[in-house]
């Protein structure tokens, strides 16, 4: 069969099961979907690979119906190999990879809705450590993003920095700034090792992610303090972003998580800070750029 038969047989089975969830009948549709998204496969393996425009478009169509059907494992295949595709149009890349990100969450939403059980990226009741199921690309870069999900998502792992009223151009009371956190910063220690900056403008409801770093959970305790406190005079921190931010009205908050092994905290910030959109983590582009 050529491409345009196997299209059409697709259309078909696509048409079928969007009648099916009009009807309420949600099983009998994610078969219909699995057998376009199959037929779509099909048709994408027939294509001339010259004829690229084509080729992204059923490529986009093909891991969609994929999802479609909760076939994620099929979905993030066909997303993965075609943008190995170096002739792939860059509307068909940034879709394909937008659904990788959509698959990893539902795959991370499913795995938290179900026990926990060996293989599975679980967040642990016993000492709140992340871990991947396997160190294969496919689960590291999963990972990766469950752990970004935590981070930076989360609100409810935000911890509200304190500052008191006095602080200003002129006076930063670093006493003062540790003694309002001391709760805070002592939870630090042992329990993070991957950490984030976020600032709130004083009439949004808004989180706005700045900055993402990584230490030895051993040491977040002093990092953050070099942040937020106080820091010597050959010390890189984002001290003079946090004050800037303070003096203009703005929250400040800050979370954190563990991931283990303490060595996977280096992939793991490589590939948030990688993956940020346009205006995301401004303090760490501010970084790379000086």
């Amino acid at each position: 069969m050529a491409w345009i038969e196997h299209h059409r047989l697709s259309e078909q089975f696509a048409s079928e099961a969007e009648a099916c969830l009009r009807e309420g009948r949600a099983e009998e549709a994610r078969r219909h979907y699995a057998q376009s998204a199959e037929a779509e496969e099909k048709a994408l393996g027939e294509l001339d690979l010259s004829k690229t425009k084509t080729y992204g478009i059923t490529a986009v169509s093909a891991a969609s119906l994929y999802f479609k059907a909760q076939r994620l494992g099929d979905a993030e295949r066909i997303a993965m190999a075609s943008m190995g595709f170096d002739q792939l149009p860059h509307f068909a890349r940034h879709q394909l990879r937008h659904l990788v990100q959509v698959v990893w969450a539902e795959d991370v939403r499913q795995r938290a809705d179900r026990s926990s059980a060996p293989g599975e990226i679980v967040v642990s009741v016993d000492d709140d450590a992340m871990r991947p199921a396997q160190e294969t690309r496919s689960e590291l870069m999963k990972f990766a993003f469950a752990c970004k999900e935590a981070l930076l998502v989360e609100k409810r792992n935000f911890c509200l920095v304190e500052f008191p009223t006095e602080c200003s151009n002129q006076s930063w009371p670093a006493k003062k700034i540790r003694d309002s956190n001391s709760q805070f910063l002592k939870s630090l220690r042992g329990n993070g090792n991957i950490y984030a900056i976020l600032t709130q403008e004083s009439r949004s409801t808004d989180w706005d992610a700045k900055y993402v770093g990584q230490r030895k959970s051993d040491n977040l305790k002093e990092r953050i303090e070099q942040h937020l406190v106080y820091r010597g005079k050959k010390t890189s921190s984002k001290l003079d972003n946090v004050k800037k931010a303070v003096f203009e009205g703005q929250q400040v908050a800050v979370t954190y998580i563990k991931v283990e092994k303490e060595s996977l905290r280096h992939f793991v910030e490589e590939e948030i800070i990688g993956a940020a959109e346009s205006g995301e983590l401004a303090w760490n582009v501010q970084g790379r750029q000086s």
